[in-house]
């Protein structure tokens, strides 16, 4: 029961970052399309003070994530892919905070 309850923190907490960056990415694009990010006769240091100014990004990583999205990405149709992978990351989240390791292993036994 023990290495289930691990395998449940450790997807918990995978799906915990996964929400935080699709909302650093979703953020990013909307401040992208609103002007809020520009990157026009702009040097990195500048970018990135403006990204930390309008996400929740935590770190340089984050900032280097960001830049690398191809510039096709920024769309508003991406925000819109993005707002429903978050409404089906927030439901991952609720069913492993829910969940048990006797519920997983009963899961488990079924799988099989």
């Amino acid at each position: 029961m023990g290495i289930l309850q691990k395998r449940i923190d450790l997807q918990l907490a995978e799906e915990r970052e996964l929400s935080r960056w699709l909302n650093v990415k979703m953020q990013f694009i909307q401040a992208v399309l609103n002007n809020k990010i520009e990157f026009k006769n702009k040097k990195k240091d500048e970018v990135a003070q403006q990204i930390y100014s309008n996400t929740d990004a935590l770190n340089d990583s984050d900032i280097d994530r960001l830049l690398r999205i191809n510039i096709l990405s920024l769309t508003d149709e991406m925000v819109k892919q993005l707002e429903v992978e978050i409404k089906e990351c927030h439901s991952r989240i609720e069913y492993w905070t829910g969940t048990s390791p006797q519920e997983q292993f009963l899961q488990d036994i079924n799988n099989v």
